[in-house]
């Protein structure tokens, strides 16, 4: 199968570029990092009216005629808020489970594109 590169994005907006991991390793990178402590420097920008944003990871993919973005935003409960864009398709902001944040990066990576979409929206 083949890799993706990624970012990690802090609530300050700031991130860091990773090199092309396989679904696998996207999927370590996801469930490893720490997003507890993510979200606790989020609440922290939020209480002083800083500027803040989701801590999210995100991989990008050469799509048929444009870039593809696949961004998860980890939320304190295990769910995220996951958005998608690829040309004029975008799904914003819809609220998935591990097991569906896993199913999205499967899709994700096989290039099935529409059926991201069709999974943000709740057809899986």
């Amino acid at each position: 199968m083949c890799k993706r590169p990624y970012w990690v994005q802090r609530a300050d907006y700031s991130s860091r570029d990773y090199p092309p991991v396989s679904l696998t390793d996207a999927e370590i990178a996801l469930r490893g990092h720490n997003w507890q402590l993510e979200l606790a420097f989020k609440r922290t920008l939020d209480a002083s009216g800083e500027d803040a944003c989701l801590p999210g990871i995100g991989f990008t993919a050469d799509g048929e005629n444009s870039l593809a973005v696949l961004h998860i935003c980890p939320g304190d409960d295990g769910s995220a808020h996951c958005f998608f864009q690829q040309g004029t398709s975008i799904c914003d902001g819809v609220e998935i489970n591990p097991v569906g944040q896993y199913r999205l990066l499967q899709l994700f990576f096989r290039g099935d594109y529409n059926g991201v979409i069709r999974a943000l929206e709740g057809n899986w």
